[in-house]
Formats: C-alpha cells, structure tokens, sequence
C-alpha cells in the first residue's frame, strides 16, 4: 500500500517537520518583537532624565510617563479593528515602523515636547505589537494556546531584564545616543524577520469548535484562555495592563 512506502513516511515527516519549525517561527518573531517592547522600555525609564531636553520637573515626567499608558488604551481599540481587517502581520510592521520612529526621536530630542511625541509614538507602538503578535499566535495554535502565548512573553521578560542594563552600560560607554542606536539598529532587524514572515504563509490550525464559535476576535479569545486557565502568567507594563482589562471587560462572556 501507499502508506508502507519509505518514500511516503519519509515526505510525510517532512511535511510534519516542515510544519513545527514554522510554527516556532512565529512564537520566535513574536516573542522577539515582545523583548524590543520591553528592551525600548527599560531603555527610556532610567535615560529620560539624562536627556539634551533638559527633562528635570517632576511634573514633565509624570505627563511623559502618563501619555504612554493613555495613548496604548486609546489606540489599542482602534489597532483590533484594523488588525481584523488587515492581518497581524501588517500590524505588526506598523508597530515596529512606530517603535523605531520612537527610537530616533529619543535619541534626537532637543525638547520636551518631541520627548512627548517619541512617548506617545511608543505607545502607539506597543499596543501594535502587542494586540498583532497575539492575535497571530492564537489564530495559529489553539491546543497549545496558552503554552505557545507564555513562550511568547518571555521575550518582554528578557526585554525588561536586559533592557535598564545594557542602557546603562551603553550610555556609560557611549553617551545618551549609543543606546537609542543600537536599539534602532535591533529594530531594522525585526523589520527584516517581519519581512521575511510576511512572505511565508504558515497552515492556519482552527478546531471545529473554535469554526462554529463567536466571531470575537482572536486576540480576546486568548486573553480570556489565559484568565480561565493561568490567572497569573505575565506581567505588563502599566499601560498595556489597562488595555489588556479593558478589552477583558468589554469583550468577556
């Protein structure tokens, strides 16, 4: 029979193995543009008062840190409904462009106020990532979900580890702008793994349960799995916490 030829077996495998690394490709690409968040993060926190802008009141750092928090839950919103219509992936190209733009302002900041747009244009950023890189790993595993989503966010925890750092030893070593350039250069990378995702197109797993279920996107889907089966599997930033309840709130059944 057809099954009991090597040449079958071994194409078989192939097939399965050629599956599984691809799959790994997306948990990988994500949880890389995960730590980036976080790495640009760690960065910005300790850096801001060293900044040219001249940032020393209290006030002006609170508004810096506060913009980042209100920008993610305004737009967060906003990226799911494009996300749905346009892919993950787009979205996370757009997310990458906002981090890096937000990476150059930070270095070439003279002022407070292209502080407070590189800050917004951060945020802006980080919903991206976060609501297109979920999105995509539960549109592509569904037994595995939460597994797949917790390899994911140990990205955004070697990013808030490493990030405070390697930016105090750049800018010991290099000044206030050598950590902002090899963050960017960190990004043009991400860019080119997006790239080459994008031009890959990976089997889309869906069980019969999941086809006959709601039309809620796949994001909340995999929020509301993670509250149901692990209430404590990671940690977000402030601002991504307030929009990852509200999406909790308004999508939970």
């Amino acid at each position: 029979m057809q099954k009991d030829d090597p040449q079958y077996g071994t194409a078989a495998e192939g097939v399965t193995t050629s599956a599984h690394s691809a799959s790994w490709i997306v948990v990988g690409v994500v949880a890389f543009a995960l730590f980036l968040d976080y790495f640009l993060y760690g960065i910005v926190v300790p850096l801001t008062p060293l900044s040219p802008a001249g940032v020393n009141s209290e006030e002006q750092l609170g508004l810096l840190y506060g913009a980042y928090a209100v920008i993610v839950l305004i737009v967060t919103p906003l990226f799911r409904y494009v996300g749905d219509r346009v892919g993950g992936r787009f979205m996370m190209i757009c997310g990458v462009v906002l981090a890096a733009s937000a990476t150059a302002l930070f270095g070439l900041a003279a002022n407070f106020y292209l502080l407070l747009a590189a800050r917004l244009c951060q945020g802006a950023a980080s919903a991206a990532t976060w609501t297109s890189g979920l999105a995509l790993i539960a549109e592509r595993y569904t037994e595995r979900r939460v597994e797949m989503i917790g390899y994911a966010f140990t990205g955004s925890t070697g990013g808030s580890v490493l990030g405070p750092v390697v930016g105090g030893v750049m800018y010991r070593a290099g000044g206030y702008q050598l950590p902002f350039l090899a963050t960017g250069l960190l990004f043009a990378v991400e860019v080119c793994l997006l790239v080459l995702f994008l031009r890959i197109r990976f089997p889309i797993r869906v069980t019969r349960q999941e086809q006959r279920g709601s039309s809620r996107p796949l994001l909340v889907k995999a929020i509301s799995r993670v509250h149901k089966e692990r209430k404590s599997l990671w940690y977000p930033s402030p601002g991504e916490g307030t929009a990852l309840f509200y999406f909790s709130c308004l999508y939970a059944s």
